[in-house]
């Protein structure tokens, strides 16, 4: 199993996320998320993107990938994404409310 960062595709947006796994049978699967700030609790985070990954797998008849996958090493390399997203996002919000931005919450443009 190989896994990737998955981010926007434009550099502007950095309030989107993911990932993306291949497998050495060719199967590919990405879980990816939109959020306005950072992902506090990083482990929990990590967990529940590895089962919904799992599920994903599961769902597709893909037993061998989830029998075959390490899934507490998988969890860990998702939670150091996860902890690069959220150093990102948080040096986008410091540069937005540098530029006095308005970061509140209930802006209907701001997906939680």
């Amino acid at each position: 199993m190989n896994l990737y960062p998955a981010e926007s595709a434009t550099n502007d947006d950095t309030s989107i996320g993911g990932f993306i796994v291949t497998f050495d049978s060719g199967v590919t699967k990405s879980i990816a998320w939109r959020q306005f700030e950072p992902i506090e609790d990083t482990l929990e985070g990590a967990k529940t993107f590895t089962a919904r990954l799992i599920q994903s797998l599961i769902d597709g008849r893909y037993m061998h990938e989830v029998e075959g996958t390490n899934w507490a090493s998988a969890t860990a390399a998702v939670q150091k994404i996860i902890v690069d997203w959220n150093a990102k996002r948080r040096d986008s919000l410091r540069v937005l409310a540098a530029q006095g931005v308005s970061l509140g919450v209930n802006d209907p443009n701001i997906m939680h």
